[in-house]
């Protein structure tokens, strides 16, 4: 019997720790669980937890897992030599190397679009449990436009926009920043209803804590407790919440129609209009439960671009999250920096508790009326790991190649809604050799920004980076850092870069193939990694698009 398995519980029994606490993969998305750890179960007897190769640094760190590891989508570093475990390209590769035509049986709470994927290669079978639930479900309404005063409405808004611009007096191009700033009109849904149309798409089923944040008003956290569905209709002025009766909105919404399943609730509400619905997050169990009879269209992508085009529409939130973390992390490296020269004891947890000390600190300093949360924190010494790593108790010495800082937060306005997020690194870097790579990194990151306009595709900016960095070849093959037949042209095979919505962009990247187009007023990162030998070096700077060029937001 093969089982592949996402229940959290479960796989954290397996393998003797916390998910969240050890890993990236489970935290970096906010609309779908495409990224989280599976656990593949053969014959009851053999049991291999199947992640991102980016978990490595992660999961070698002291065999942290109690059982076998399996990687999978491979990632960049200049050579794999060091380490000899094969790396599949993905789930699907993995499960024909190690699983015979048996069945395979899955949970249903893994996300539709990775069953549909495996169906077309296994034959699967749903272990389905059939909510034999006797709650009843109810309908609340919420006003389209009661949504768009709540993020409007904030009371500390003019506030949050004043220190933004007082925070970027030091970069210039204020008169832009302060135009792109005021230009702040909500009209997320006349633009999700232009998406939709385009694609013929007549209503949306909603499930993630992001997009359910983003169309309702309400913090999406209520999600991860209650089996809650959004059910938004194209044109029309109001949005229902459909939960049980159970769950209450608060005041934010009002009771309208009970039901005694989501197909009745769904069938009165949307009738036979063609849906979309989250693949990457709606589990396989309910798309079970909601397909009968109805036209369901795949839509994570189409939200996230609706994300991407509106974050502009919160630059001054961005502005602040980036602003921190610049404060954070650079104060963090400089007291690594000082400790390693002082020969005083740290580890990269000490460095990662400086990091959140700095990080409110900038907040109270600044009287920013905002609450920040982590959203995802790399720090590691290059000579432990080249790869992304979370911090462990690894001591800091003067043997140390590098230490990177690779960190985002989000802010949270008044009204517990997330409004930003940021994504920015810094690397400390004790050679000659290391910190002459690293000042040039930084040039072309900060160069390359600046010629990045709107109507540029993410191919483009990507060419234009890597010809920047391939002009130094020659300078650092003779410095040792990269292997000696390596081409920075042919073989600097990663992206160089992302948008930024309140997470990062999993669809827009700066890189070979992405012929998608910038527009104005769209947030991204340039970001440039150097992982070799005992180096672990990037650079990355947050930047907002305009017709003149990219305006840098984290400098």
């Amino acid at each position: 019997m093969v089982k592949l398995i996402n229940n959290v519980e479960l796989i954290e029994e397996k393998v003797g720790f916390n998910l969240r606490e050890v890993m990236l993969t489970p935290i970096q998305s906010y609309d779908g669980g495409t990224r989280m750890p599976l656990l593949l179960e053969i014959n009851d007897s053999n049991a291999y937890l199947l992640v991102r190769e980016m978990e490595r640094g992660n999961l070698n760190w002291k065999n942290i897992c109690k059982i076998p590891v399996v990687f999978y989508h491979p990632y960049f570093v200049f050579s794999t030599a060091k380490h000899k475990s094969i790396v599949y390209k993905d789930i699907i590769d993995i499960l024909r190397k190690m699983v015979s035509k048996e069945i395979i049986i899955v949970d249903e709470k893994l996300p539709y679009i990775i069953y549909h994927r495996l169906e077309e290669y296994f034959k699967l079978q749903v272990n389905f449990k059939r909510r034999l639930t006797k709650e009843k479900l109810v309908a609340y309404v919420i006003k389209k436009e009661d949504v768009i005063s709540r993020f409007s409405g904030s009371r500390d808004r003019m506030k949050v926009d004043k220190i933004a611009i007082d925070l970027t007096n030091h970069i210039g191009k204020r008169d832009i920043l302060k135009e792109y700033i005021n230009n702040r009109e909500d009209k997320r849904f006349v633009l999700l209803d232009r998406l939709l149309k385009e694609k013929n798409i007549e209503g949306l089923l909603i499930n993630s804590p992001i997009n359910f944040q983003e169309i309702t008003g309400v913090n999406g956290e209520v999600t991860h407790e209650r089996d809650i569905l959004v059910l938004y209709l194209r044109d029309q002025k109001c949005i229902y919440v459909i939960a049980s009766d159970k769950f209450k909105l608060n005041g934010l919404g009002r009771a309208v129609s009970r039901f005694d399943s989501i197909n009745s609730a769904l069938s009165q509400l949307a009738g036979n209009r063609t849906v979309g619905f989250e693949e990457d997050s709606l589990s396989i169990g309910r798309f079970l439960e909601i397909q009968d009879g109805k036209q369901l269209r795949k839509v994570s992508n189409l939200l996230r671009r609706w994300r991407e085009y509106r974050a502009g529409k919160d630059l001054s939130y961005f502005i602040i999250a980036a602003q921190i973390s610049r404060y954070a992390i650079e104060g963090a490296l400089r007291f690594a920096k000082k400790s390693i020269a002082g020969n005083v004891s740290v580890t990269e947890r000490t460095v990662e508790e400086k990091y959140i000390q700095l990080s409110k600190e900038f907040v109270k300093k600044n009287k920013i009326p905002v609450r920040i949360n982590s959203y995802m924190t790399n720090i590691h010494v290059g000579k432990r790991s080249i790869y992304p790593s979370r911090p462990v108790e690894y001591l800091l010495d003067k043997n140390i190649q590098s230490l990177k800082i690779d960190a985002g937060i989000f802010v949270i306005d008044n009204q517990g809604l997330i409004r930003a997020c940021s994504d920015i690194a810094r690397t400390l870097v004790l050679t000659n050799e290391g910190e002459e790579i690293y000042r040039f990194m930084e040039k072309v990151t900060l160069g390359l920004m600046r010629t990045i306009k709107a109507g540029a595709s993410g191919e483009d900016i990507y060419w234009r980076g890597i010809q920047k960095l391939a002009e130094k070849g020659p300078r650092v093959k003779s410095l040792n850092m990269v292997p000696k037949d390596f081409s920075l042209t042919e073989g600097y095979d990663r992206d160089i870069g992302h948008l930024l919505e309140k997470q990062e962009s999993f669809t827009f990247a700066l890189y070979k193939g992405n012929k998608n187009k910038l527009e104005r007023g769209m947030i991204g990162c340039v970001e440039f990694h150097w992982p070799f030998k005992e180096y672990g070096i990037t650079v990355e700077d947050t930047f907002v698009v305009t017709e003149e060029g990219g305006i840098p937001i984290s400098r």
